[in-house]
This record gives structure tokens, C-alpha cells and sequence, in this order.
């Protein structure tokens, strides 16, 4: 199992996955209506591009902290912004791009992504950043799809 760095590409069977940048939230919003953690929520962004000739889903992801302890994608985007959500379905060259969450102690992650029949996996460090400025990654636009790769036969 390959391991990458933030900003490259994690191809896993025909999905590409790239992790753009990390961001630390004590809570979602203000006043009486935020939404508190219990731990810290650690937000992710990603661009997912479906690389095949059918649709494809993108399935949930998990983080490791090095200790053993995995976490869970949470499945409740209620104020996270530019949320992907949990049910998340690609047409072929179709590229998704967002957010997804965590709650975890504030540290250093492995971002795990598996196929749907975990038979092919791919890990992503994840160190801990607590500044806000996003990666630039060379030849990525986070508002530009990726072209698909054609296939070769």
C-alpha cells in the first residue's frame, strides 16, 4: 500500500483521489446554534475524479492517528462548509471536489481510502496544520474539473 503526501494524486482502482489541504474547527457557526465537537473537527478537502467508463461511488473514508485509533468520516454535514455528503456517486470523467469531516483529538492523521471491496487501498499523510492558508498543488484548480484519463487498451 503506497503512501502520499498532501497534494498528489492517490489513484485507488478508478478513482483518483487528491487531498488538497487540511483545516482544525473548535465548532461549526456561532452563539446557541453551534455545532461543538467532541474532540476537534478536521476537515479535509478533496478532489475525487472517476477515471473509468461507469459510474462509480466514492466511498466513506477513514483517518488513523499512527496509535492504532481509526475515526470515521462523519456522516452529518450540518454546517460544514462545501460538505461532498455521504452519498456520493460519479459519472464517468465526472470530478467531485469538497469537504469531508472528522472528529478526532487534535494530531497527525493518515487519511485511508479503499475501493468499495477494500481490495485495493491508497494512505494519505495528513500532518498537523493549524494555519488556514490552502496548498497550492501544481495543475490542479479546485474550480476547473480534472479531464479524465482515457483508458488504454
Amino acid at each position: 500500500m503506497r503512501t502520499y503526501q498532501l497534494g498528489q494524486r492517490a489513484a485507488v482502482g478508478h478513482l483518483t483521489y487528491v487531498a488538497m489541504e487540511t483545516q482544525w474547527y473548535a465548532a461549526f457557526g456561532e452563539g446557541p446554534g453551534a455545532r461543538a465537537p467532541q474532540n476537534h473537527f478536521l476537515l479535509v478537502r478533496l478532489s475525487v475524479t472517476n477515471g473509468g467508463g461507469s459510474e462509480a461511488s466514492v466511498p466513506s473514508l477513514s483517518v488513523d492517528d499512527g496509535s492504532g485509533h481509526r475515526f470515521e468520516e462523519l456522516n452529518n454535514g450540518d454546517q460544514v462548509p462545501d460538505w461532498i455528503g455521504m452519498l456520493r456517486t460519479l459519472a464517468p470523467a465526472d470530478t467531485l471536489r469538497g469537504n469531508i469531516v472528522f472528529d478526532v483529538p487534535t494530531g497527525n492523521y493518515t487519511l485511508h481510502i479503499s475501493n468499495e471491496d477494500e481490495k485495493q487501498e491508497a494512505l494519505v499523510d495528513l500532518p498537523l496544520n493549524l494555519q488556514r492558508e490552502p496548498l497550492e498543488v501544481p495543475g490542479v484548480d479546485l474550480l476547473k474539473p480534472e479531464p479524465a484519463t482515457p483508458k488504454k487498451k
